[in-house]
């Protein structure tokens, strides 16, 4: 839930917040139950991006932010 969080006060401070979709109004996402561990376990890397791209709006020649996608190329 700490990206989630992450995301919406990233969302709240760069975009109108009545535009983000209540986290409690998707049930599948609000309270999962704890998930347990079978023979096939997962591996899981997660990018999180915060700078000065990311916490203001674009530069006019940008028309998306592209850290996370080439931290995925670059792993």
């Amino acid at each position: 839930m700490d990206i989630l969080n992450n995301f919406e006060q990233r969302w709240n401070k760069q975009i109108d917040p009545s535009l983000l979709i209540p986290i409690r109004s998707i049930p599948e996402l609000s309270n999962q139950p704890n998930m347990a561990s079978t023979d096939r376990d997962w591996n899981v890397q997660v990018f999180r991006s915060i700078d000065h791209v990311s916490a203001c709006p674009l530069p006019r020649n940008m028309t998306v932010e592209r850290s996370i996608h080439e931290a995925y190329v670059e792993a």
